[in-house]
């Protein structure tokens, strides 16, 4: 017996409905599949916690969460400031009650709405600045972020390959980042830093495509970035130049190399005064 087949017999036992009676919908995109988890959740999770465990045990032995390609960008939501975020919620609300392809998911909905509105009240609340108050807003929040994890992951799993299915719930994307192979960006966040020792000067910055960087060369300019002279080279990120002309300010830029004699641009310059 298949994975779909074990799905299919729990289903029944549980809910009482034959799976096969339910609309035909391929299995992994399958409001079908909705239900089940919901069961496991409510049905045995909650009332078993030693068979809840062993089923979610059972799961992540098959990897079965990470066969799940996540498709909504969460962070967009988890990076807003307090009224955007109640805001947010709101409108993912209104858009997924509003809308019949996601009837499917009216309690998680309603979950969302009852979190929202309890985040948007512990707002108002929190105005006084009392600790209480604070403290009780912070846990609403963390209560309206738990309730959109929830629907991003529903429509994560029910994700049929049609962006609309994302977008019309008021959620946002991930947009896959293509890499250009004749190309390799710039180094960035380049820092400078003198360590106190004369002549001497700590560099840190980050690669945006590290797996494709062989080595970093760093070079150094003492006009302002009229002429530029070699450094060093190094894989790491983190560089310490040595034996640079002391009591001066003195720039940095830093470009990285691949393979096949690809260069990058270089970084933006940093300075810093040498000792």
């Amino acid at each position: 017996m298949g994975l779909k087949g074990a799905f299919c017999i729990f289903f029944e036992k549980v809910r009482g409905v034959k799976w096969s009676k339910l609309p035909q919908i391929p299995w992994k995109t399958s409001p079908k599949m909705y239900f089940f988890l919901r069961d496991v959740d409510n049905h045995i999770c909650g009332k078993s916690r030693v068979l809840g465990a062993s089923i979610i045990s059972f799961f992540h032995s098959l990897n079965f969460y990470n066969m799940l390609k996540s498709v909504v960008r969460k962070v967009s939501y988890k990076k807003l400031i307090q009224s955007e975020l109640a805001t947010f919620a709101a409108n993912v609300h209104q858009r997924m009650a509003s809308r019949p392809e996601y009837q499917v998911f009216a309690e998680d909905i309603a979950n969302l709405a009852e979190k929202t509105e309890a985040y948007t009240q512990a707002l108002i609340n929190a105005s006084s600045r009392s600790t209480d108050a604070i403290a009780q807003k912070e846990l609403a929040k963390n209560n309206v972020i738990g309730a959109l994890d929830r629907i991003a992951f529903l429509l994560d799993f029910n994700f049929t390959g049609q962006d609309v299915w994302v977008i019309n719930a008021g959620m946002e994307m991930i947009r896959e980042r293509r890499v250009n192979q004749n190309n390799l960006d710039a180094p960035y966040q380049l820092r400078a830093v003198s360590k106190g020792v004369k002549g001497e000067i700590s560099l840190q910055f980050r690669l945006p495509e590290p797996t494709r960087v062989r080595s970093n060369g760093v070079e150094y300019s003492l006009d302002n970035g009229e002429t530029w002279h070699n450094g060093t080279y190094a894989s790491r990120t983190t560089v310490t130049m040595t034996g640079l002309p002391s009591r001066q300010v003195v720039q940095f830029r830093v470009c990285s190399l691949g393979a096949f004699q690809l260069k990058s641009p270089f970084s933006e310059p940093a300075e810093a005064f040498v000792l």
